[in-house]
């Protein structure tokens, strides 16, 4: 869990309180996003607490993960070391970066090539490339 945030607290009626809170956390392929309600009834020593959790778990790829899935694609491409940047999320699960490095042939040119970082289903990461493109620099 990364972070908890109290929503506040209302009377239901004179022995009836719901209070609200906001969890999330993440690990390198979900992030989780929890609603809790906790509902205190009674008074004095007979008080009881229910917890009411309602929490959904979803996909999502870091931008530290996918510029390290990144970098080793973009180094095979270039045959050297490479600059990954410019990160973009697409969606929670696809992040679209730009590598880009010099080379020189018979004369020096600047190099790019769009990556895609795609969280597959089964947890592995799959990275892409297209549009590579050289120019004199």
């Amino acid at each position: 869990m990364s972070g908890l945030e109290f929503n506040g607290c209302s009377r239901r009626s004179k022995y009836r309180i719901a209070c609200s809170f906001f969890a999330d956390g993440s690990s390198p392929n979900f992030e989780t996003l929890c609603s809790l309600r906790v509902i205190v009834r009674g008074e004095g020593t007979s008080l009881s607490v229910r917890l009411r959790p309602s929490c959904r778990r979803e996909r999502f790829l870091s931008f530290e993960r996918a510029r390290a899935a990144m970098e080793p694609e973009a180094e095979r491409i270039a045959g050297k070391p490479a600059q990954v940047a410019d990160l973009l999320r697409q969606s929670r699960t696809t992040i679209f970066g730009e590598a880009t490095w010099t080379r020189t042939t018979e004369q020096r040119e600047r190099c790019s090539v769009e990556l895609i970082a795609s969280l597959l289903n089964s947890g592995e990461l799959e990275v892409a490339s297209r549009y590579l493109e050289c120019l004199p620099a």
